[in-house]
Order: structure tokens, then C-alpha cells, then sequence
């Protein structure tokens, strides 16, 4: 059985649980890495849960929404008088947070003057509070998260090297949701109830319960949740861009759909999910098989073999025998169809079109 651990669901992947468990109990730095929706937050309150530090605060900054110009005032605080507006000291986001983790998601987003600040605190384990000339100590432990996985060192939305080596002190990488296919039905479930939870007072539901990991399931009143089998075999074939996030969005939906049965069934995925898999392809190619057919219903069979030799032979300019490749024919169902197609064009009074008197006139165009 995988390895699991409180508050995360599944195994992420890789080593990641191992890695919480064995870098929680130090006070190394440790930058998470990750596509966005992955769960870096999971993974940083996961370190933090099972630290020394759990009885002091977590605090979570995302460092795309502080301005570039209230970094220093948002993380060092300030004091009074030190800019219009500041009627009393303020402690800072890393004051805040005491013996406990600050958890600065998103850094890389961060603009290179803002990263360099935070770079100084981290060398000298100080700050200064905006206006002061007295330093300020701090023990708080730095989680820190990255949609990049490298060190840039350019103002591209990148972490610049020195600060990246700062913080990378322990690294965790999380796979994306694509490539771990095997925590899907885990969080299905998991989300399904956390969705039942949540609508319940319209369900007119007194318990919902549930398991993820060996065999997961959810009760409602003592009646399992039916998640239908197509459902979770069309998500395990999907790419999920925007990852885990993606995914409760998925089966939010769902539940919301879901029938008096309490089945969830596959018939409740958007179309953008269908889409984006291969039955989404299949589906996609049969709508394009029937439009054919109406078409040829309208034109004729052999009008329909005309158009396709010919669109064949301009893409392949003349080619019998890439236009086949192309196509997916023997040559000679093209040498006989255009036989006729010119046959056609004859009778109908209508010029040949140069490239396919290449291909027909003499025949040696290979």
C-alpha cells in the first residue's frame, strides 16, 4: 500500500510523501515546484503539520498580489510616520507569522527587485520595517513554491539564482495530475464529499462519510455514492491542464448533476473534458463521418471520392503516390477514381485542372 499522509489525498506522485515526512522535522528552507493546481499549498502545510513549528501560525502569502512597491511594508511591516497613511507600527507578514512558516507562493512571479529584498532578509536573518533604522531578527521557517523548476536569473518572471539557492535547501517536485493517473479515483471520491458536505442542507442529508485509499467510497445516510466506471476511465485519459484544481471543478459539477440514484455518471463531464480524450477524438470524428454523409447524400458517393482525390493531389502537388500515403489508399484507387474524375470533368465541359493533367495526362508523375 502507498505511503499516505494526513490531508493530502493520494500519493502525489514520486517520493513526495516520503520527502514531507523527512524534511517537516528540520529547518531546512524548501522550495516546492510544480504546475499550477498540483497542490504546492497541500505539500507546504503538510512540512509545517508535522514540524516542531506546528503550534505557531502558517502563513500564506501569495506574492503575485503584493505590488512591487508594499513588498517590504506587506512582509517587514512598518513604522509610524513612515509613508502617508501609516497612523501606527505594523508588524510584517514574517513578524506575523512568529516561530511558525511563512509560505511565499508563487515567488518566481515575483518582479527581481522584490525577490532581492527577500533574498537579503533570508542571508541575514533580519529585516527592517519601513522607516525604521532598527533591525528586527526572525525565526520563522521559509516554505517557498514555483511554477518554475530552474533558476532563471533574467527579469522574465523567473527566480533569480541566488535567491533560488537560498531557498531550494530541500527541493520537492510535484508531478502534475497527468502523470499520475493513479490518484484520480481517490480524489473523485475525496471531492465527492467534500461537494455532498457542502450541498447538504439542500440534499436533505444528515451524514456523509467516506475513504480514499484502498478502496475509496462515500456513504450518504448509510447508501454509497455509485461513481460510474466511464466516468473516472474518460478523466484517467485526460490531460488535465489545470491539474487537481481542475479536477474538483470536474466534480463539483458532477455532484451537482448527480441523480436521485446518487450515480455519477459520465454523461456529467463538460464537453471540454470529452474533448480532450480519446473518446472526445472518437466523438469528434463521428460528427465529421455523419456531416460527410449528409453531404454525400446531397452531392452523390462519387463526387465525395472526387473531392478527396483532388484535395489529396493539390496537397501533394500532382503525387499519385503521396496522395494515397495521404489518404490512406492503395494506388490504384486513386489511379481509377481519377480516371473517372476526369471522365467527369470531360462530360461536364470543365477544365482539368493542371495538376492533375500532371498526374493523369501521361501517368509518369510517380
Amino acid at each position: 500500500m502507498p505511503e499516505t499522509i494526513d490531508g493530502i489525498v493520494g500519493t502525489m506522485g514520486g517520493d513526495v510523501i516520503e520527502y514531507i515526512r523527512k524534511v517537516a522535522p528540520t529547518d531546512a528552507n524548501v522550495l516546492i515546484a510544480g504546475e499550477t493546481g498540483t497542490g504546492k499549498e497541500l505539500v507546504a502545510r503538510a512540512i509545517h503539520r508535522f514540524s516542531g513549528r506546528r503550534d505557531s501560525p502558517f502563513v500564506a502569502v501569495n506574492c503575485t498580489a503584493i505590488q512591487p512597491t508594499l513588498v517590504e511594508s506587506e512582509l517587514f511591516g512598518s513604522v509610524h510616520g513612515a509613508y502617508t497613511g501609516a497612523l501606527r507600527d505594523r508588524a510584517g507578514l514574517f513578524e506575523g507569522a512568529g516561530d511558525g512558516t511563512i509560505f511565499l507562493d508563487e515567488i518566481g512571479d515575483m518582479d527581481v527587485e522584490s525577490q532581492r529584498k527577500i533574498l537579503r532578509a533570508l542571508e541575514q536573518r533580519e529585516f527592517y520595517r519601513v522607516g525604521s533604522a532598527a533591525s528586527s531578527t526572525f525565526n520563522v521557517r521559509i516554505v517557498a513554491a514555483t511554477c518554475k523548476n530552474l533558476p532563471g536569473g533574467k527579469e522574465d518572471g523567473t527566480l533569480i539564482d541566488a535567491l533560488f539557492y537560498r531557498l531550494n535547501e530541500f527541493g520537492i517536485s510535484i508531478p502534475p495530475l497527468r502523470e499520475r493517473p493513479g490518484d484520480i479515483r481517490p480524489l473523485v471520491y475525496h471531492f465527492v464529499k467534500l461537494f455532498l458536505n457542502e450541498y447538504r442542507p439542500t440534499l436533505g442529508v444528515a451524514k456523509v462519510s467516506g475513504i480514499y485509499e484502498e478502496s475509496p467510497r462515500v456513504d450518504i445516510d448509510g447508501k454509497p455514492v455509485t461513481v460510474d466506471k466511464r466516468f473516472l476511465e474518460i478523466l484517467q485519459s485526460y490531460s488535465f491542464p489545470g491539474n487537481v484544481r481542475e479536477l474538483k471543478n470536474i466534480v463539483g459539477r458532477a455532484v451537482i448533476l448527480m441523480g436521485e440514484d446518487f450515480t455519477i455518471r459520465a454523461d456529467a463531464l463538460p464537453d471540454p473534458v470529452l474533448a480532450g480524450t480519446p473518446e472526445g477524438d472518437l466523438s469528434n470524428g463521428r460528427k465529421a463521418i455523419r456531416n460527410l454523409m449528409e453531404y454525400c447524400t446531397t452531392v452523390g458517393y462519387n463526387k465525395i471520392q472526387f473531392l478527396l482525390i483532388d484535395q489529396a493531389l493539390r496537397e501533394s502537388d500532382g503525387n499519385r503516390t503521396r496522395a494515397a500515403d495521404l489518404l490512406g489508399c492503395h494506388l490504384k484507387t486513386v489511379h481509377n477514381v481519377l480516371k473517372r474524375y476526369i471522365g467527369w470533368l470531360n462530360e461536364s465541359h470543365l477544365d482539368v485542372p493542371p495538376y492533375l493533367l500532371v498526374s493523369c495526362g501521361r501517368w509518369k508523375k510517380r
